[in-house]
């Protein structure tokens, strides 16, 4: 699982003509860690990114998605409600 940070806007990843070329975080600019660690046998789990972090951050709501991203991955016997918090930001 990796958590990440960007001063990047979450638009620069999926507006076409921006930098990341439509590209998300995980297959654009980790695509290369996350291919490195399956040549151990390592499989993915969900990422959890942060974007906009220097002009726009929301550091309340950045830990209630990160709670509620721990939450579903590691306690799953959490609810429904929980995970669709976590991509209502």
């Amino acid at each position: 699982m990796l958590t990440t940070s960007w001063n990047a806007p979450k638009e620069a990843f999926t507006t076409p003509g921006e930098f990341f070329d439509q590209k998300s975080v995980d297959d654009g600019p980790l695509f290369g860690f996350h291919r490195m660690n399956a040549f151990t046998g390592m499989k993915p789990m969900p990422s959890l990114h942060f974007h906009d972090v220097e002009k726009n951050a929301d550091v309340e709501k950045d830990l209630k998605r990160y709670r509620a991203h721990l939450s579903v991955l590691f306690f799953p016997e959490v609810t429904a409600e929980t995970e669709s918090q976590i991509h209502s930001f």
